[in-house]
């Protein structure tokens, strides 16, 4: 597999109120998609694509120690909430080249840079809780 899920809790993102712009009323993430990408910034990650919306939450590409990547976040619930606090999911796809599928190399480490980061970033958060990591 050439992705890997990082679950979370935390009550700092918008769970509540559907914007206006939302595909659908269930497509939270989009302060949190913002606020990684700024803080992978901070860590020489160069944002390719700034976060946009899918219709299951927010998505980034990004580049980081010679790789591309899709960095997708969205809520784990069906729909709006009545408080902030909840579980999030952060996904991490590599992209690969066409060569390096047709091989089946170039996938996703359990040891990638860009993960270990993010994963660090979330456990030097304090109102982050119940982080897990998941392939």
């Amino acid at each position: 597999m050439n992705l890997k899920d990082l679950y979370l809790a935390t009550g700092r993102f918008n769970r509540t109120k559907a914007g206006s712009h939302f595909i659908n009323p269930h497509c939270f993430g989009e302060d949190f998609a913002a606020w990684l990408a700024a803080e992978l910034s901070k860590f020489g990650a160069q944002i390719i694509r700034n976060p946009y919306q899918e219709d299951w939450g927010w998505e980034f590409s990004v580049a980081f120690d010679g790789s591309r990547y899709f960095v997708g976040i969205g809520p784990e619930s069906e729909g709006p909430e009545e408080t902030d606090y909840g579980h999030w999911r952060i996904f991490v796809e590599r992209r690969r080249a066409f060569r390096e599928l047709l091989m089946d190399r170039g996938k996703l480490r359990e040891d990638d840079p860009l993960l270990t980061l993010i994963e660090r970033i979330a456990h030097e958060q304090p109102d982050f809780h119940d982080i897990v990591r998941e392939s």
